[in-house]
């Protein structure tokens, strides 16, 4: 155990694993973080919806940056909105998470086009 942490939502991951079984080699931890109540109401005035073929966030205050991926968490787009509502171009049907940070907060949202 060499004691390295890496927060997964925050950064990637990699790894070069030998050959043979290894049962030690890394383990996932999952944990809830408590947050301020205010920071929670903010995110959770963010609107995402479709509208004309796009996807259109609203109410996102102080919004930081936009990132969408795709269902195998490749980053297709990637921006640092100047205002509160963003629309983005819907790329092909699938399933898509979009991760939206404001100063405060981040949250990520998953939707099926």
């Amino acid at each position: 155990d060499n004691g390295i942490v890496t927060d997964l939502l925050a950064s990637d991951y990699h790894f070069i694993a030998g050959e043979g079984i290894n049962e030690n080699r890394f383990s996932l931890t999952i944990q809830k973080i408590s947050t301020d109540t205010k920071k929670d109401a903010e995110l959770n005035s963010t609107i995402v919806s479709l509208k004309n073929g796009r996807i259109v966030i609203n109410n996102a205050a102080e919004l930081k940056s936009v990132q969408v991926y795709d269902a195998v968490g490749h980053l297709l787009i990637n921006i640092n909105p100047a205002q509160n509502t963003v629309e983005l171009p819907v790329l092909v049907k699938g399933i898509y998470n979009i991760k939206i940070q404001t100063i405060n907060k981040s949250r990520t949202i998953k939707i099926m086009i």
